[in-house]
C-alpha cells in the first residue's frame, strides 16, 4: 500500500530531532482534525477517506469535514474497538468494506471473558449509506480477554486475499492468558492467536494456504509466532508483507512474512532470548528471523513500542520505496533504508 503524499510528508521523517519536530527540509499539515482515538484509514477510489475510531464510529472525510457512517458495536476496554479496514479490489461496483473489531455478544456492555475479535464486512451504498443490516461476521473467535495484544490490521494482498494481524492475548510480561503462566497460543497452530491470517474475501480458507486441510492446524494461519501485529504493509515493488511485531520488555522487530513461516514469540525476543518464563529457550536461526530489530534502551534505541509502518509512494522522489516507520513511546517516525534485494 502506498500512502497519499499528504500523509507521507509527515511520516518521511529521518532521524528527528525531538518528538514533533520535523526534520529540515520536511514539514507536517494537519489532514484531518476532531477525531477521537482514530485507528485506521482507507481511501475511496475517489480520494476521500474512510477512518475508524476506536470507539465504533466508521467516518467519512469529504472535502476537510467528517461525518459518521455508521457505528459498529465493538468493546472498547484497554486495546479493544474497532481496529482496521481495508476495501474490496471491487469496491467500486460491490461497495465491501473490511473491518477488524472486537466484540461480545451484545456488546456494550463488554466484560471479563468471551470477548473476541472478529473480521467482519459493512457495505456502503448509494449515497454513501452504510447500515448495520449489512454487517456480516466473516471469521470470529480470535481470543481477547486481557483486552490488549489484539492486533487488530487487515490488508489487502496482492493475490487478492484478506490479511489480519492477530495478537497472542497477552499482557505485558504475562506470556498467557487470563490465569496462565505460559501462553501456547503464538506457537499453537490449532489456535488463531498471535498469528497473520489468510483470507478469501468471504471468509474462506484458501486452498494455498501453508495449513489447509491439515488435522489439528487452523487453515487460516499465514505465518505464527507473534507478539502483537499491530501494523503491517505490503511492498508494492515485491508484493512482500512487512510486519512490525510489538516487542515485551527489550526488543521491538520488523518481520518479512514467507509462508508457514515461524517467527518464534514467546521462546524469542526478536533475535533475544524470550521473556523468563517462555516455555522453550530461544535458538536464533530455528525460525524465521527478523530484518530489523532495536533494543528499548541503549544508544541505538528509537523506543518501546513500534506501531508498524508503510512504504513511502513515488510523490516523494528519493524516498520512494523505502519503509516508514513509527515508535509510540518516543513518538517518532522514521524511515529505514530498503536494501538492494528489497528483503531488509
Amino acid at each position: 500500500m502506498r500512502l497519499p503524499v499528504t500523509l507521507l510528508t509527515l511520516l518521511a521523517l529521518v532521524q528527528p530531532v525531538r518528538a514533533g519536530t520535523p526534520e529540515p527540509g520536511y514539514s507536517d499539515t494537519l489532514y484531518a482534525g476532531g477525531l477521537s482515538e482514530p485507528t485506521a484509514l482507507a481511501f475511496l477510489p475517489d480520494g476521500r477517506l474512510l477512518i475508524t475510531q476506536k470507539s465504533g464510529e466508521l467516518l467519512l472525510l469529504d472535502s476537510g469535514s467528517t461525518s459518521t457512517l455508521v457505528t459498529i458495536p465493538v468493546c472498547t476496554d484497554s486495546e479493544m474497538g474497532l481496529l482496521g479496514i481495508v476495501l474490496d479490489p471491487a469496491f467500486g461496483s460491490n461497495g465491501f468494506i473490511y473491518l477488524y473489531r472486537t466484540h461480545q455478544g451484545s456488546s456494550p456492555p463488554c466484560g471479563g471473558s468471551g470477548r473476541v475479535g472478529e473480521v467482519v464486512r459493512v457495505t456502503m451504498g448509494p449515497g454513501d449509506t452504510v447500515s448495520l443490516g449489512s454487517l456480516t461476521v466473516l471469521l470470529t473467535g480470535m481470543r481477547t480477554d486481557n483486552g490488549n495484544h489484539d492486533g487488530g490490521v487487515l490488508r489487502m494482498g496482492p493475490d487478492s486475499k484478506l490479511y489480519a494481524g492477530v495478537g497472542d492475548t497477552g499482557l505485558g510480561d504475562n506470556m498467557g492468558g487470563p490465569g496462565s503462566s505460559t501462553n501456547p497460543y503464538a506457537q499453537d497452530l490449532n489456535e488463531l492467536e498471535g498469528k497473520i491470517l489468510r483470507l478469501n474475501l468471504d471468509g474462506t480458507v484458501p486452498a494455498d494456504n501453508p495449513f489447509f486441510g491439515q488435522v489439528g492446524k487452523r487453515g487460516e494461519i499465514f505465518a505464527y509466532g507473534f507478539r502483537n501485529p499491530f501494523r503491517m504493509s505490503f511492498d508494492d515493488m515485491t508484493g512482500m508483507l512487512w510486519v512490525g511485531d510489538v516487542g515485551d520488555l527489550t526488543v521491538e522487530e520488523i518481520d518479512i512474512m514467507i509462508a508457514g513461516g515461524n517467527y518464534s514469540w514467546p521462546r524469542c525476543e526478536g533475535n533475544l532470548q524470550g521473556p523468563p518464563n517462555a516455555p522453550t529457550p530461544c535458538v536464533v536461526g530455528t525460525d524465521v528471523a527478523p530484518i530489523f530489530t532495536y533494543l528499548h534502551s541503549g544508544p541505538s534505541s528509537l523506543g518501546t513500542c513500534l506501531i508498524g509502518g508503510s512504504f513511502a509512494g513515488a510523490a516523494l522522489g528519493a524516498l520512494s520505496g523505502n519503509y516508514v516507520f513509527g515508535d509510540c513511546t518516543s513518538s517518532n517516525v522514521y524511515l529505514a533504508t530498503v536494501n538492494g534485494t528489497r528483503d531488509g
